[in-house]
């Protein structure tokens, strides 16, 4: 799938970088949603088709690795996933297990956004 027909679901509870990481999307084609925290993001992906969700670790209310629980406990379609995180204990193993196929670490640049995001919506090829 190319960039600009994707659509995005930003996870994040700093309402700055929801703002900076929509507008980065917005300018390479995306169709974006935003929520400050995991449970305003799976009040979204109850009704919209999300093709790739950027999440923020740690958040108030509802965190992603408990976003993530909750989507595969109810059975949601599964987007793309890319995870943020300022923190460097972040056990990257246990984010794959869980569906995550980007992490990317804060502070970031425009260019690495884009690039995990392009990255993650090209299909896996099974040999």
């Amino acid at each position: 799938m190319k960039l600009a027909s994707a659509t995005v679901l930003v996870v994040d509870d700093e309402p700055e970088l929801l703002e900076i990481f929509a507008g980065w999307l917005e300018r390479s084609g995306c169709r974006v949603f935003t929520a400050a925290n995991g449970a305003e993001a799976l009040k979204l992906l109850e009704g919209e088709h999300v093709d790739a969700l950027i999440s923020d670790l740690r958040m108030p209310v509802m965190d992603g690795v408990a976003l993530l629980r909750r989507i595969h406990t109810i059975g949601l379609a599964m987007p793309s996933l890319l995870f943020l995180s300022g923190c460097g204990d972040v056990d990257e193993r246990e984010m794959q297990a869980l569906g995550v196929v980007e992490f990317v670490r804060k502070p970031l640049l425009r260019l690495d956004l884009l690039g995990a995001l392009e990255r993650s919506l090209v299909p896996v090829m099974v040999t």
